[in-house]
């Protein structure tokens, strides 16, 4: 069950520190690609709780880029729905499809959402909000991680033409108070290489766009909980399986068992075997 959060101001953000520690979705996977238009060009997001959760009027991300500092919500999320464990992929602008075309080309399936914003420079800070509070950020607040005519090194974090990815097993928000020990950072250039071949096979060998190991509730099934028999609540997916059996699951619904390994699970649904008696 989440913590009651205190309603507050997205212009106060000083007054956030001390209730945000509870939040239940957060930042997990960011990258600013090499291949053609800048791809992939993505955030991650995944809900970390035990029940599912829904995004509220005014949720959504915030990108911060460059100098900004505003807390206006560039990407709004709102009435969206994640179950426990499952991660929520944003790629960055696609006025003509081609970014749609490069992701696919690199992971197989399409991101979940295609932005007509423009975000993901290496130097953006991503700031998640449920519109009242401030769940979870990457980046320090209202820092450019390579500001303008600065001979300083680059920020820890930023993260121009590479990556930048959540540790596994992180469960909880971190509001406006970024801690980079939570976090494994590629490295400016860590997605350039010579050729396009090479900069897709580097992209799909180090990115991971929707598959955060959270390890909520210890044992996990296509990311939802597995109670101690081996019962799954998918919900309105597929109500009640059992999947103590392996790759044979038992639906309780159809009374039966389906073929349907863990793998064939992916964002946009799933095919299985089901027997003819």
């Amino acid at each position: 069950m989440r913590k009651h959060l205190e309603k507050l101001a997205l212009t106060t953000p000083a007054l956030f520190v001390a209730a945000l520690l509870s939040a239940d979705v957060i930042i997990t996977e960011v990258a600013d690609g090499t291949y053609t238009g800048q791809q992939p060009k993505f955030v991650e997001i995944t809900n970390v709780g035990t029940e599912a959760y829904t995004f509220p009027v005014g949720g959504g991300i915030i990108n911060q880029n460059n100098a900004n500092v505003d807390f206006d919500v560039d990407w709004d999320l709102e009435g969206l729905t994640l179950q426990p464990g499952q991660s929520w992929v944003v790629n960055s602008l696609t006025p003509s499809g081609a970014e749609s075309a490069s992701f696919v080309l690199m992971f197989g399936e399409d991101a979940d959402e295609y932005a007509d914003v423009p975000f993901g420079n290496g130097d953006d800070r991503y700031i998640l909000t449920d519109g009242s509070t401030f769940l979870d950020i990457y980046g320090e607040n209202g820092v450019d991680a390579t500001p303008e005519g600065s001979s300083g090194p680059t920020a820890v974090w930023g993260y121009q033409d590479g990556y930048a990815y959540r540790k596994a097993g992180i469960t909880t928000g971190r509001g406006l108070d970024f801690n980079p020990d939570e976090w494994v950072f590629g490295g400016v250039d860590s997605l350039e290489a010579e050729t396009d071949e090479a900069k897709i096979a580097l992209a799909k060998s180090v990115l991971t766009p929707g598959s955060y190991d959270s390890g909520i509730g210890g044992n996990t099934w296509a990311g939802y909980p597995v109670d101690e028999f081996g019962n799954v609540d998918t919900m309105l997916w597929m109500g009640y399986l059992n999947v103590a059996s392996g790759d044979w699951v038992w639906t309780y619904s159809l009374s039966k068992y389906i073929y349907l390994p863990e793998n064939f699970v992916s964002q946009s649904g799933a095919w299985s075997y089901f027997p003819a008696n």
